[in-house]
């Protein structure tokens, strides 16, 4: 059995509606929906792993806020700390790539319910009551200066009550720029009482304002391909430094051959001990990009939690990534063994 496992996801619910079957946006018309949202993702996979799981949100009063809900109950995901308010849901559009034709987003969420919380709309007390750890990431305090706030407070509040506290950087410029947000300040605010943290070298360069070292200018003397672990290994021992709170940085490095072949590696320092590693996977045919980085998140939380080793603990990270680019949608919707599946290569024959 698990010990205290309980999650507190934060952040918001958005709307995806994109044109089926690789049309170009409005091609046809027709839209599908799906519910998204960084933090979501990583709740809908916790609970596929048999977490306990609240988020903490916001929805609109409604069919929209409605659809939300059910598509969270459906997951075992708890909804009692998600506010009902008249207004609108955040929404993005999703123009999705084919062959040599990148994915685009299109983000249509100024004003939502969610960017105008403000953080006496909970009780802290009550909200905080039996969580384990708090999750969340760099585009929510993008969406608006009371949601920064938001997540400034709910951090303080936790770090005061011993809460473990994730947070993937997820650094989205132009939310920022939009309200012309300190992107830098606060998020290494939030970091400073983070102790399990998603970042690759580019986050940590920004966050530092360090020079982004990641041996890919020129190839050596001897002509060798850049190293991606050791730039992750020389990031993280900085990220270690200045934030002394931060015990665990993890991070995927995708080598993009086209919009639907990747390689998919993954790192993992522990602070005071190693690097660890998993080699890159071919994915090809990917039928869907979006969330896999809150798959690898969501697959590291459970292996921490269940104080697996590092390596099995990132190897089952990088093998819930990969499994979600095979999933459509924005949530990841596999249990567990299917991952360990992956992990200890059981093959592709159907399991009946």
């Amino acid at each position: 059995m698990m010990p205290n496992t309980s999650f507190l996801c934060l952040g918001e619910l958005l709307l995806r509606l994109g044109p089926p079957d690789r049309e170009l946006l409005l091609q046809s018309g027709e839209l599908k929906v799906y519910l998204g949202g960084a933090e979501a993702n990583t709740a809908a996979a916790l609970s596929a792993f048999g977490h306990k799981v609240q988020m903490l949100s916001a929805l609109p009063d409604g069919p929209m806020g409605e659809f939300a809900l059910a598509e969270l109950r459906r997951r075992d995901i708890g909804c009692a700390h998600i506010r009902r308010v008249s207004g609108r849901i955040g929404l993005y559009f999703l123009n999705p790539g084919a062959m040599l034709r990148p994915s685009e987003v299109y983000y249509d969420r100024a004003d939502s319910v969610f960017a105008q919380a403000k953080v006496a709309d909970w009780n802290w007390a009550d909200t905080l009551d039996g969580v384990a750890s708090l999750h969340l990431s760099g585009i929510s305090p993008a969406v608006s200066e009371s949601a920064a706030q938001l997540c400034l407070h709910a951090t303080k509040q936790a770090r005061d009550r011993q809460i473990q506290i994730s947070f993937d950087c997820n650094y989205r410029r132009a939310l920022w720029e939009r309200w012309q947000g300190n992107a830098r300040t606060t998020m290494r605010q939030l970091i400073e009482r983070t102790q399990v943290l998603f970042a690759d070298p580019r986050d940590i360069a920004f966050l530092l304002q360090t020079p982004l070292d990641l041996d890919i200018s020129s190839k050596d003397i001897g002509g060798q391909a850049p190293d991606p672990k050791a730039a992750f290994a020389r990031a993280a021992e900085q990220a270690f430094d200045h934030f002394p709170e931060l015990n665990v940085i993890a991070c995927t490095h995708r080598d993009e051959r086209s919009v639907d072949n990747h390689r998919l590696s993954a790192f993992m320092a522990v602070r005071g001990a190693a690097v660890y590693e998993i080699p890159g996977v071919e994915l090809a045919g990917i039928v869907d990009r979006i969330g896999t980085g809150d798959a690898f998140a969501a697959g590291l939380l459970h292996g921490l939690k269940r104080d697996w080793a590092p390596q099995k603990t990132l190897a089952f990270a990088h093998a819930s990534g990969c499994l979600k680019h095979g999933i459509p949608g924005d949530m990841f919707s596999t249990g567990e063994q299917n991952v360990l599946d992956l992990v200890e290569q059981s093959g592709f024959q159907i399991r009946r």
